[in-house]
């Protein structure tokens, strides 16, 4: 970008061509003291006393991705006094060129969009370039600028803050939306994250390794869920809070609320000790239409030396959890008859929790015959 030039003489081709300089021009050669630009003159002139400005300007961006030997941006809000709603990309193999347009296959490339709203997040996944909104996502397809063409799709998109979430685990992308997480395979988002429940989290950070997604998030405090994607399986590690993640090798990093660096296996050379854990059930159907009901269940398990297995049940979808029995590690597989006899109502909930290694093969309810009376 060239800036400085000024006329001042009375030639009327020149007072028009000098000004003309000043603007986005390519550099057609450069040495250690001038620079040959295009341009048109109708005569040479030199101009003296004048401050002549040359700089390389990039666009604002909010977000940056790299798809095709370019870098690709996005940015929404107010830019040089204008309204700004656009995706940029620089020319081929140049991230310091946003502003060569000469109809080459190498050109830069900028497009505006018609959505409203901030961007959210930007992620190049199956070889395009993705921008994300809180509840769009556009889509660059093409191989050159005079092919570019932006698709945009009306979908849940990345939460405003949660950039950091997009994460692609075996050839699929996963990221925090508004309400909950999302999983996005190329056509439709899908939710993969009811069962945290209707917390509302928010400023998520994730990483990947193999087919976990690790996330942290913030709700009710600071939470490190680890989503497994080959069981469809959630879990809560604990309350940490990451700034960032990184893969290296066989580690996964991230960097907590304190600046430290710490790995997500906890490679400290000491065993970790025996990891509490809770499982619950949905509503298991109580009374039959005969009047049979469960008298006792046989829980089927094996626990190890330095763990243990609890069961709890709630009645009717209220009360507390009430306390049915409890199985202490010694490192066998057996049947075990817990010591419980559920009382009669029309439904109940279950729910494990121990600590350890614990592994539960089968839970089988024994039945009797109830009286013909309805039970109170």
């Amino acid at each position: 970008t060239l800036g400085g030039f000024t006329f001042t003489g009375t030639d009327p081709d020149l007072m028009k061509e000098i000004p003309a300089l000043n603007g986005v021009t390519v550099i057609e050669e450069i040495h250690d003291n001038y620079i040959i630009v295009a341009g048109l003159l109708s005569k040479v002139h030199t101009l003296t006393g004048a401050t002549i400005t040359v700089e390389r300007k990039m666009p604002r961006m909010d977000y940056i991705t790299e798809s095709e030997n370019r870098l690709w941006g996005c940015f929404y809000g107010f830019d040089g006094g204008k309204t700004v709603n656009e995706i940029y990309a620089c020319a081929l193999g140049d991230f310091r060129n946003w502003h060569r347009f000469q109809g080459l296959s190498t050109d830069s490339y900028a497009v505006s969009v018609g959505t409203d709203g901030v961007f959210t997040g930007a992620v190049t996944y199956q070889g395009y370039p993705l921008f994300f909104k809180e509840t769009s996502l556009h889509k660059v397809y093409g191989g050159m600028p005079s092919q570019y063409r932006v698709e945009t799709y009306a979908c849940r998109g990345v939460q405003d803050g949660s950039y950091r979430s997009l994460q692609i685990v075996n050839e699929l992308l996963y990221y925090k939306g508004r309400t909950d997480v999302l999983v996005y395979d190329g056509n439709d988002p899908v939710g993969v994250s009811d069962v945290l429940g209707d917390t509302t989290y928010r400023n998520a950070v994730a990483g990947a390794y193999k087919h976990l997604y690790y996330i942290s998030m913030e709700g009710n405090g600071h939470h490190l869920f680890v989503y497994d994607t080959r069981l469809r399986m959630w879990w809560r590690e604990d309350a940490t809070k990451a700034l960032g993640f990184a893969q290296v090798d066989d580690s996964l990093f991230y960097i907590d609320q304190d600046k430290r660096l710490m790995d997500v296996f906890g490679k400290t050379g000491e065993p970790e000790g025996p990891v509490p854990f809770e499982a619950q059930t949905g509503i298991i159907g109580y009374e039959t239409k005969d009047h049979k009901y469960v008298s006792r269940l046989n829980i089927r398990a094996l626990v190890p030396a330095d763990g243990s297995l609890s069961v709890y049940f709630r009645y009717d979808s209220v009360g507390v959890w009430q306390l049915g029995g409890t199985l202490e590690g010694r490192g066998v597989v057996r049947s075990t008859m817990l010591p419980v006899r559920p009382r009669r109502c029309d439904h109940f909930e279950m729910r494990l929790t121990g600590t350890g290694d614990v592994r539960v093969f089968s839970i089988a309810k024994i039945m009797e015959q109830g009286s013909d009376g309805r039970w109170t």
